[in-house]
């Protein structure tokens, strides 16, 4: 086994173990599905294979190979979409959003409670585009890559028309049908982050989208959207098909950014080709194609009557303010999330219930006795004095009172 088959293995254990309970290869999900192994490693959620609870784990246990086809698809969602209580109202409104326009895949559920957030889907006869990746060779020529960006350009149009624009699409979110069309399965996840981001203007995390290898700067640091972004990632996704690798190797486009990573230049591309492909992988959203059309119109079969797009300023002068304003916006980012952690937290006031009762001293908690503290105890003992003098002086009084009447008596009567 791989080392990255090892690491998706570990991965998919560490996301399962919480929420599965069963067997190794076949668990029970809340109760209400049985899943199986792990179809999709992605760093938007994996996908697994599942079944209705009613089919049984015996049955399909007994079953070689998994007779039984998936009746269902799960995808498993990263943890920060159930810690957010907005996220189920975002997710539930893409949810809608795409059934109203762009039904390829029939979503079945949304399912959310405090250990975990999945969806639920069917999706039409096809396979997953990222296993074509694994053997880490090239997918194909230019002008196979160019039909496949072309499908691509075409479901991101559909998707625009939904009103969901993705900005980064990954080989890892694509699946292919057999009629050769292609669904992003991570659409309503991507754009539901996308639109949490946009919401909450004040997140201490520097680069809240550091997980997407695909997508552009912009994107990683959370800004809204563009179609040069979309241009980005079908022009790292051409560059992986067509060299079997990652433009900028294993980080993402802002590491490429701050420490000056550039991609190498394909040897099986013209001069020309290769110019409008580094266009597209520009780290600078300005030195990019405006439309994902104007990118793949841009290559030139046969590259002789090509003409390089024209920049205002050389490529080293733009990505150097471009890295420059990425530190800056960095360091910004650092200070804020210092001063949200120093910030206190804010003591809710203790509310007292009503006394339902006659209390005794008993009864009473530490507050309620504390309220007394405020009477200096001198003056409680001063007060006690008085009164106890008050009383012998009245009772004084009185025996003097008696005995001056008693002589006045003696007196006249004598």
């Amino acid at each position: 086994m791989s080392i990255e088959n090892k690491q998706n293995n570990r991965r998919t254990q560490e996301l399962s173990g919480a929420i599965f309970s069963g067997s190794d290869q076949l668990r029970l999900l809340d109760s209400n599905y049985i899943v199986g192994a792990c179809l999709l490693p992605s760093v938007t959620g994996d996908i697994y294979a599942a079944w209705d609870a009613s089919v049984g784990i015996d049955s399909l246990s007994s079953s070689s190979s998994y007779d039984f086809p998936p009746q269902f698809f799960v995808k498993l969602l990263p943890s920060d979409c159930f810690n957010l209580d907005e996220y189920n109202i975002i997710i539930t409104n893409e949810i809608k959003r795409l059934k109203d326009c762009f039904d390829w895949c029939k979503i079945i559920a949304f399912e959310r409670n405090k250990e975990s957030a999945y969806l639920v889907f069917q999706l039409p006869r096809g396979d997953f585009f990222s296993k074509k990746l694994v053997e880490k060779k090239p997918y194909g020529d230019l002008t196979k890559i160019l039909a496949l960006l072309t499908r691509l350009e075409k479901t991101l149009t559909i998707l625009k028309g939904c009103g969901i624009h993705h900005g980064r699409v990954e080989p890892d979110s694509m699946y292919i049908t057999e009629n050769g069309d292609i669904g992003l399965v991570d659409s309503i996840y991507v754009v539901a982050k996308q639109r949490q981001l946009e919401e909450e203007l004040d997140h201490a995390v520097t680069v809240p989208n550091k997980e997407a290898l695909y997508a552009s700067p912009d994107i990683c640091f959370g800004r809204e959207i563009s179609e040069q972004d979309d241009v980005f990632s079908l022009a790292c996704i051409a560059y992986h098909l067509l060299s079997g690798q990652h433009p900028f190797g294993t980080v993402n486009s802002v590491s490429a950014l701050l420490n000056k990573i550039r991609p190498e230049p394909i040897a099986s591309l013209s001069e020309d080709q290769w110019q409008q492909l580094e266009n597209g992988l520009s780290l600078v959203k300005e030195s990019r194609p405006n439309t994902v059309k104007e990118f793949i119109n841009g290559f030139d079969l046969t590259s002789a009557s090509f003409k390089p797009l024209k920049r205002k300023r050389s490529n080293k002068e733009t990505t150097a303010i471009a890295r420059k304003d990425a530190q800056k916006l960095m360091r910004e980012q650092r200070v804020k999330k210092a001063t949200i952690d120093k910030k206190p937290q804010t003591i809710k006031p203790k509310v007292r219930k009503p006394v339902v009762h006659q209390a005794s001293f008993a009864d009473l908690d530490e507050s309620d006795i504390t309220n007394w503290s405020w009477i200096p105890i001198s003056l409680l003992l001063g007060m006690l004095v008085g009164i106890i003098a008050m009383l012998l002086s009245i009772n004084f009084f009185d025996m003097t009172l008696t005995a001056l009447l008693r002589v006045v008596k003696d007196f006249f009567l004598n």
